[in-house]
């Protein structure tokens, strides 16, 4: 097999490399009550945020609008989107699954 062979071999054969998951110290955590989605077609961008809510008195009253913060942005492809969906609908139905049951005893 010439080195060329070789080389188109590397590309198109898949190869399954376990992932070790690894959360960086200091990484922060974010508590975010909103979020948005963003389709271009090639990539999926979701957007989490967190309202500023300011200090609100009798004599300070609410004035909107409220900054929305994004607090986080990941970008992924749609088959990524479809595999965290797909988590998140399991992860959903365990969670409805046992609150359903813990209500009916």
């Amino acid at each position: 097999m010439s080195d060329e062979e070789n080389k188109a071999k590397l590309i198109t054969e898949n190869v399954t490399v376990p992932l070790e998951p690894y959360i960086p110290e200091g990484l922060g955590t974010q508590f975010a009550n909103n979020f948005s989605i963003m389709n271009t077609g090639n990539e999926v961008f979701l957007s989490f945020y967190q309202p500023e809510v300011p200090f609100v008195s009798t004599q300070h009253p609410l004035k909107p609008p409220i900054r929305n913060r994004c607090v986080a942005r990941l970008v992924l492809t749609p088959t990524g989107l479809k595999a965290l969906a797909d988590a998140l609908n399991q992860v959903s139905q365990e969670i409805l699954g046992t609150t359903d049951k813990s209500r009916n005893e």
